[in-house]
């Protein structure tokens, strides 16, 4: 959900919304996420999404709110 600052919230990707979280240093750039890390991440504050698939192995299981942490170059 996104609050655009108006009277209600926006769904924006839908699922079972789990964390979200926004670039430090680019504010447009912000990921959202759904159950067993399905992550989406979007450059323009949350129009458009692109789907990002997290590293894993192949016997790898992840739990239906996985945590994930952003981490940005210094």
């Amino acid at each position: 959900m996104i609050y655009p600052g108006t009277n209600a919230w926006e769904r924006v990707i839908g699922g079972d919304g789990t964390y979200s979280a926004m670039n430090p240093v680019v504010g447009t750039t912000i990921y959202g996420a759904a159950q067993f890390l399905s992550i989406r991440r979007s450059y323009d504050s949350g129009d458009n999404w692109t789907p990002i698939d997290p590293p894993t192995g192949e016997q790898d299981l992840t739990a239906f709110v996985a945590p994930y942490v952003l981490s940005t170059p210094l």
